[in-house]
């Protein structure tokens, strides 16, 4: 089940920063599969993968103390039969033509939010690995995470 950690610490120039962490099994359910398969469409520098905003993004809404990340991207940047995007009905907020792979919610500090990066990374794991166990690898820097950005409008 994929789920959110808010993770301090990772960038020495501003070690106040947070960066908001969406671990997803690369084997798991039809939406974080999906997630996961985004990485093949990204590039790499420095060790993160990088997702451009013509393919796909990450949308953050923050209401009454629950953090919600939407993953969105456009269908046709499923260049295979890998994903069946017509099994995704909701549309991304801020792009009628994108459709909304995953939904993750999670209560957060409003401090912590407000000291989050834009981007937001996604850990891909194999299934049954602990979000925790996750996060360690990725501030142990043996984790590779894909980076998504803001939607281009926002």
């Amino acid at each position: 089940m994929a789920e959110i950690r808010l993770v301090g610490g990772l960038n020495p120039a501003d070690p106040a920063s947070v960066v908001v962490a969406v671990v997803v099994e690369h084997d798991g359910p039809p939406a974080e599969r999906a997630v996961a398969l985004l990485g093949q469409l990204s590039h790499e520098v420095d060790g993160a993968w990088y997702l451009l905003p013509t393919d796909g993004w990450a949308e953050r809404h923050y209401e009454d103390g629950w953090l919600t990340v939407d993953l969105c991207a456009y269908p046709e940047s499923f260049r295979s039969d890998a994903v069946d995007t017509d099994a995704f009905e909701q549309l991304a907020d801020t792009e009628p033509r994108a459709v909304r792979l995953l939904r993750v919610r999670t209560e957060a500090a409003p401090e912590a939010v407000a000291r989050a990066v834009r981007p937001t990374a996604v850990i891909t794991t194999a299934a049954g690995t602990p979000a925790d166990t996750a996060v360690r690898e990725l501030i142990a820097g043996t984790a590779e995470p894909l980076i998504l950005g803001p939607a281009r409008s926002a």
